[in-house]
């Protein structure tokens, strides 16, 4: 390749990072930063709620979250699923824990290259008894 031929196409690949960069993923883009749980939740659903009446029809939710109380990571996901529009979602640092049922919510799932997923088990034990639950779930399936 000569140096007139690698600058000509380095100018093309430039020029198709700039269309990549400028056109918009979605309608609307929110973060999740932080733990999840009654101060992060609520205010997240009103936010889409919001930017939804305005007419959005996408939304990407950008998270970073060590997680938190599961009945609030269950509400999100139900809430995001329940929208109607196309929701992207986008680990741009870490998602643990409950986080990774929220991430789970999006059509489009996306992550940097760097990022954090953590998935752990539940387990539970029940005080007077040694039934964890596990066994509880084993048993009702």
């Amino acid at each position: 390749m000569l140096a007139g031929e690698w600058r000509a196409t380095e100018a093309a690949r430039t020029e198709v990072r700039r269309t990549i960069v400028l056109r918009p993923m979605a309608d609307t883009q929110i973060y999740l930063a932080g733990p999840v749980g009654p101060l992060t939740i609520p205010p997240l659903m009103q936010a889409v709620t919001e930017r939804v009446s305005k007419g959005a029809r996408s939304l990407l939710l950008a998270i970073s979250s060590p997680g938190g109380q599961i009945y609030w990571g269950v509400t999100a996901y139900n809430f995001l699923r329940g929208l109607g529009i196309e929701v992207i979602t986008h680990n741009f640092g870490q998602v643990d824990s409950i986080s990774g049922v929220i991430f789970c919510a999006g059509d489009r799932r996306l992550s940097v290259t760097q990022a954090r997923f953590l998935i752990h088990g539940v387990s539970s034990t029940f005080p007077g008894t040694n039934v964890t639950l596990p066994e509880i779930g084993r048993a009702h399936v």
